[in-house]
């Protein structure tokens, strides 16, 4: 989609042969850009991770820049909902750490240093973009979920489970928390926590089938996709949520897409909820992204993923930094 300086009003990327940029609304890279290159507002990027770095991905799935460029491993970012900031995590060998960054590379953050755990990982922003859930280490060494709220910096403690709790999600109405939780008989299983309701005890989504993680909800909330190896291999499921309402969502049998040589890494929904987007090592080539219909286990020919990404065609991503 090619769009015009008037289309971009605040800012947007200039993406032209590889090289990108970020652009002012009036300058001269717009109209650079509208003549020989194309403009996507900030608010269409998607970020992913890749080779343990945070690149950023237009809404038509091609990848743009590489905004972190670190000797660190950097995983598990998340875009803030006003798409101005990515939260992510940054493991410098002796502790991992949650940054934030605005989307053009600047203003980087350690949002969790001053925080008594050494373990931080798998940011997600509420809906509202006040909160921010994690996971944390306890002192004990097990994990747990915390809430940090961006206005006063107060942290809180959402789950208290001796054998670990991790992967927060929030639902895109705000309402429901899903995450992998341990026990003494399964070592990881989806839960869902009411985030409007302290006193509600968490529900099980899914129990005794395997390993289950990386729950990703659907932009409708109407559907949970998440990877197990309940069938012997890392694989692609999907749980409706339909179940919240009457309170037991154990005696659904998730829809399983098979999906062959899946990388256990986070899933994306599409923005229409229509495909989702995988990790995946393919011919023994660096990581790639895939996306694959969500609708596609009731294809006669099956699920077949369609390549997103070409990471060992990128030779390099350029960023032009720009700061008010």
């Amino acid at each position: 989609m090619r769009l015009t300086g008037a289309q971009c009003k605040e800012m947007c990327w200039f993406v032209f042969r590889g090289v990108s940029a970020v652009s002012v609304m009036g300058t001269f890279l717009v109209l650079v850009a509208v003549a020989f290159g194309r403009l996507v507002p900030t608010g269409q990027m998607i970020p992913v991770n890749l080779n343990d770095d945070i690149y950023v991905m237009d809404a038509d799935r091609r990848l743009i820049a590489n905004l972190t460029q670190s000797q660190m491993p950097e995983r598990s970012p998340a875009m803030a909902p006003d798409g101005r900031q990515i939260i992510f995590s940054v493991d410098d060998g002796k502790d991992r750490n949650l940054y934030t960054t605005s989307l053009y590379g600047l203003q980087r953050a350690n949002l969790t240093s001053a925080l008594p755990n050494r373990f931080f990982a798998y940011p997600s922003w509420s809906p509202d973009g006040l909160q921010i859930a994690f996971t944390a280490e306890q002192p004990i060494g097990d994990l747990d979920i915390f809430l940090f709220t961006l206005a006063d910096g107060a942290v809180r403690r959402l789950t208290n489970n001796p054998y670990g709790d991790n992967m927060p999600i929030w639902s895109p109405d705000g309402r429901h928390m899903v995450y992998v939780a341990a026990s003494a008989n399964d070592p990881a299983d989806l839960w869902v926590l009411d985030t409007r309701c302290r006193d509600c005890p968490p529900q099980p989504l899914t129990t005794g089938n395997g390993i289950d993680f990386y729950p990703a909800w659907s932009p409708d909330g109407s559907s949970i996709a998440f990877i197990s190896n309940r069938s012997g291999s890392y694989d692609l499921y999907i749980l409706g949520t339909h179940c919240l309402d009457s309170g037991d969502c154990t005696m659904q049998n998730p829809l399983w897409l098979r999906i062959p040589d899946l990388t256990p890494v986070p899933l994306l929904w599409s923005d229409d909820g229509q495909q989702i987007i995988f990790q995946s090592i393919r011919e023994g080539r660096v990581p790639d992204l895939y996306a694959v219909d969500a609708d596609c286990y009731t294809a006669q020919d099956g699920c077949l993923p369609q390549q997103v990404t070409h990471f060992n065609r990128m030779l390099w991503a350029a960023r032009w930094r720009w700061e008010r």
